[in-house]
């Protein structure tokens, strides 16, 4: 069993060996905090065997939750894959990156409320990132039931609903899971996408009192070229109240695409526009001091109303033969010459006088 590096308020994170199937799993073993929590364990119980109803492509599928030798663990598929908290969120990644994940993101989520099932621990560590530009939605051991019993206000609210950076404001008041919850937190991870920061910093308890205080830091002033659009549709589904928020993780969705398409294809135009060869543009300068030369007029001859154009005559170079076969043009060719000799002679004479 070797670790995966992946440990946080519940457990553990292992890559294992199933035994039975010998297949490689991802194994959650609880920490010894969860272990002594009834509670929790009970939460986690219900909360997996909700889960184990959820066949989805976008969804890593949990296998169970079980126990050995006092120890508890959840097993999951393992899905050797880089997750959303890896990338660099220091710095804000594009635009059609960010929506994309989120959309994608929705979608899986829409189809688990629509079984009943709500995440309940949003957070980007529990976001996967194939290479084929989909995502995967993993974790699912903490989550909740729509419409489960309100939990006992004494308990600890972040143990049993996961992240305090990403918990909805009504949960915090001890309020029962309802998928607005994970609207708040898909709009919180789309905010940081697109921020380059979380929207909220600090140790639990203040981020607990943040999400029920405190407005995120505007985005439209982190990153001014971002579209108004967007920007209004991370501000409504991170609203503190849940009747401000979208009322279903199909209407976040859909909000989305309604916002991607469009811009997408005016991008796309742009970037053509962008990668064209520039067009030949004249200089009024230049054209000024070198005018192009100016045709002359045509002069057309009218011809008369009857006229008919005849036939194309053959042209050729007049050979010596032509000249043998033609006596009259000899002769006269001969007169022409002896006129010339004569001309030459009178004129070479002195005047008399």
């Amino acid at each position: 069993m070797l670790d995966c590096g992946g440990a946080g308020r519940l457990g553990t994170l292992w890559r294992a060996s199933d035994l039975r199937s010998g297949q490689v799993v991802a194994l959650k073993l609880l920490n010894e905090a969860s272990r002594a929590d009834p509670e929790l364990l009970a939460r986690v119980r219900q909360a997996v065997a909700a889960a184990r109803q959820l066949q989805h492509p976008g969804i890593v599928p949990v296998r169970e939750f079980s126990s050995a030798i006092a120890y508890y663990y959840i097993v999951s598929d393992y899905k050797p894959l880089p997750h959303l908290q890896q990338l660099d969120l220091g710095q804000p990644i594009t635009v059609e990156q960010a929506v994309r994940v989120a959309t994608t993101a929705a979608d899986s989520l829409a189809y688990a409320h629509g079984l009943g099932v709500g995440h309940a621990n949003l957070k980007p560590s529990n976001i996967l990132l194939p290479r084929s530009g989909s995502v995967l939605l993993t974790d699912f051991g903490l989550a909740a039931p729509i419409r489960s019993l309100q939990p006992d206000p004494l308990l600890d609210i972040s143990k049993l609903y996961g992240n305090p950076a990403y918990l909805a404001p009504e949960l915090v008041r001890g309020d029962a899971f309802t998928p607005s919850a994970d609207i708040y937190a898909l709009g919180l991870i789309l905010y940081e996408m697109l921020a380059g920061q979380a929207a909220f910093k600090g140790d639990a308890g203040s981020l607990v009192q943040q999400h029920l205080l405190r407005q995120p830091p505007s985005l439209a002033r982190l990153r001014p070229q971002l579209p108004a659009e967007l920007v209004a549709i991370v501000a409504q589904a991170t609203a503190k109240e849940a009747t401000g928020r979208y009322q279903s993780m199909v209407e976040f969705a859909a909000a989305l695409r309604d916002f991607f398409i469009p811009w997408y294809s005016a991008a796309a135009a742009q970037r053509a526009r962008r990668s064209a060869p520039p067009t030949t543009q004249l200089n009024k300068v230049s054209l000024s001091q070198h005018p192009p030369p100016r045709a002359e007029p045509r002069v057309v001859v009218p011809r008369p109303a009857n006229y008919v154009k005849g036939p194309a005559l053959p042209t050729r170079a007049l050979k010596a033969s032509d000249l043998r076969r033609r006596p009259l043009l000899l002769v006269s060719l001969a007169l022409l010459l002896v006129g010339l000799l004569v001309g030459l002679l009178l004129a070479g004479v002195p005047h008399l006088g």
